[in-house]
């Protein structure tokens, strides 16, 4: 009986596990997961960036934060343009269409004077009327700097104010030099975008190197056929001498202020006024942001109530 019952046992266990054997176990490959909803980060970044490539081209309708993005954009970009970066660059745009119209005009003219000019350079000098030299621009750029000659041919091409005592130049060219008459090629250049009317001097090279810093500053904007140092009473020197005329003009450059040169300059080659100082600058030809820190002033015998009875109003 023992054995029976281990044998059926036996059997019994043995067809089982031979049941379980022989069944076929379903494998992961068996599985249908296509259509199975996935879930996780997987799905969550698969699916957002269909909804989110939704436009208005294919149908779909702008969310409110893509609206409001795209109104905060011309928002900034409109503060931008009514800030101080959108005051320079109209201020840059009407200097520029000023110089434009009045170089031109000047062109047409002063060209029968410059005619009669050359004529003069080359009957007194024999030589060709016209000189050109390499002076530094804006941004440091080097371009071709045009003058009727004025100087004998001995003289050499670059050389500053004080070496040209030396030198003899004939009466008549000095006093073309004087009326400046011989920088009138220079509104050619002023039409072709190379200079300005109104803005720092062109220097040669190796004065503009001698300058260091204030070099580098000056040339921040485009050189002028005139400026506050040409007008100014140190203009006998040279312009490294007097740096202030050149850093007051670029800080406070306007074109109420260029208005206020280009008479200066017309006065001054006609021979009605003499140079400027920085305190003869009117107030009224600087910015508004320039005229409101002139006017304020230091008063050291106010109570010291707080630190704004100190500053009074001129």
């Amino acid at each position: 009986m023992v054995g029976l019952l281990h044998r059926g046992g036996d059997g019994g266990h043995g067809s089982a596990t031979g049941a379980r054997t022989d069944a076929r176990r379903p494998s992961i490959r068996d599985l249908d997961i296509s259509d199975r909803p996935r879930e996780g980060c997987g799905s969550v970044s698969a699916e957002k960036p269909a909804d989110a490539g939704r436009s208005v081209e294919a149908g779909g309708e702008p969310s409110p934060n893509d609206s409001q993005g795209e109104a905060a954009v011309i928002d900034e970009k409109a503060r931008a343009d009514r800030g101080p970066a959108g005051a320079h660059r109209r201020s840059d745009l009407y200097r520029r269409a000023l110089d434009v119209a009045i170089s031109l005009l000047l062109v047409v003219l002063t060209l029968p004077v410059l005619v009669v000019v050359t004529l003069i350079s080359a009957v007194a000098l024999r030589s060709w009327p016209l000189f050109v030299q390499d002076r530094v621009g804006r941004h440091g750029r080097t371009f071709r700097f045009a003058k009727v000659r004025t100087l004998p041919r001995q003289v050499p091409a670059y050389v500053d104010k004080h070496e040209l005592a030396r030198y003899e130049v004939p009466a008549v060219c000095q006093a073309l030099r004087k009326l400046h008459l011989d920088e009138l090629p220079q509104l050619v250049l002023v039409l072709l975008g190379r200079m300005s009317l109104v803005g720092p001097r062109p220097e040669m090279a190796h004065l503009h190197h001698d300058m260091g810093a204030f070099g580098v500053e000056r040339t921040a904007v485009r050189p002028g056929c005139t400026g506050l140092w040409q007008v100014s009473e140190s203009c006998t020197g040279l312009i490294g001498a007097a740096p202030q005329y050149d850093r007051f003009y670029l800080d406070h450059r306007s074109l109420r202020f260029d208005l206020w040169i280009l008479y200066r300059t017309a006065l001054k080659m006609t021979g009605l006024a003499a140079g400027v100082s920085l305190d003869q600058v009117p107030r009224w030809a600087l910015p508004a942001e320039a005229e409101d820190a002139r006017g304020l002033v230091l008063d050291l015998t106010a109570e010291p109530d707080g630190a704004a009875s100190l500053l009074t109003s001129r």
